[in-house]
């Protein structure tokens, strides 16, 4: 989903960072029409690769710490409940 969602907004990413680097004073579907003007497609995608993998790396890191943290909160929950039952009950 995060690598559609990226292929469909990356021109108007790129179209934003060309203008606020540029300085020009044009909006921003002026601007993408001038890029594919100027370079079709191509012009309008530049840079989307290195944006797709570290969106991948991203999501892969994310992943795995949320894997990490619900393993360790599990074990902890268990060894907690285990010795909670080891425990002999107080009489009164």
């Amino acid at each position: 989903a995060r690598t559609i969602s990226t292929v469909l907004i990356f021109p108007y990413l790129r179209a934003k960072v060309v203008l606020q680097t540029s300085g020009r004073k044009v909006g921003i579907p002026e601007l993408l029409g001038d890029m594919y003007q100027q370079g079709g497609v191509k012009n309008l995608y530049q840079g989307i690769i290195p944006e797709l993998t570290r969106g991948v790396l991203s999501s892969a890191l994310m992943l795995t710490i949320k894997d990490q943290i619900g393993h360790f909160i599990q074990s902890t929950l268990a060894s907690s409940s285990q010795q909670q039952r080891r425990k002999p009950k107080k009489r009164i």
